[in-house]
């Protein structure tokens, strides 16, 4: 499975750019548009240099780091679908990178070293949309839970949680005001 760039300009060519072992789930840009992410079924996730195609694995941490922020470990082929990544979002300073899917948890990664630095439980439903808000580390997660809750990545707390969905919240966008928009499977 391949990530693909299309050059909108010139030759309007494109090119293979990153690969992946299963089907990519989410991309996203920094705010300069130097860096690529993207993040696969298989719980792979890649930054890659937009120019050059040059790519950086992020590293899975251990089950004891994981147990050492409060997720269980799961076991067998609960544990290869708990990485199972949805979506994924980039902080506009472009320190953090943050993943959420199928384990109900929001990973909170640092783009400089591509370290895991925390694991936000919370959700009772797979983690499906990821928002920063603009100039700032305030992270929105919206989840199949029917919820919306806000993290401050920097501080490494959780803000509060905004209800009103009737079915699982499918994706998610802010800017700079307090605001969020989100749609769902809402009829």
């Amino acid at each position: 499975y391949v990530l693909i760039r299309v050059e909108l300009g010139g030759d309007g060519g494109f090119e293979n750019l990153v690969k992946h072992k299963q089907c990519v789930t989410a991309v996203a840009l920094s705010e300069d548009d130097l860096k690529g992410f993207s993040a696969s079924k298989d719980g792979g996730i890649v930054q890659w240099d937009v120019e050059s195609g040059k790519c950086e694995r992020y590293k899975w941490p251990s089950d004891s780091v994981l147990k050492s922020h409060g997720l269980k470990a799961p076991q067998g082929s609960a544990k290869k679908q708990s990485r199972q990544m949805l979506t994924l979002a980039a902080s506009s300073d472009g320190r953090y990178l943050a993943t959420g899917g199928l384990d109900r948890h929001i990973h909170i990664w640092d783009t400089r070293t591509r370290e895991h630095l925390q694991a936000f439980p919370g959700h009772r439903g797979p983690v499906s949309s990821l928002v920063f808000r603009e100039g700032s580390t305030e992270l929105f997660s919206g989840s199949f839970d029917r919820t919306v809750k806000i993290w401050n990545v920097e501080d490494r707390t959780y803000m509060n949680t905004l209800f009103g969905h009737q079915s699982e919240v499918l994706s998610i966008d802010c800017l700079r005001k307090e605001r969020v928009l989100t749609a769902g499977r809402d009829r």
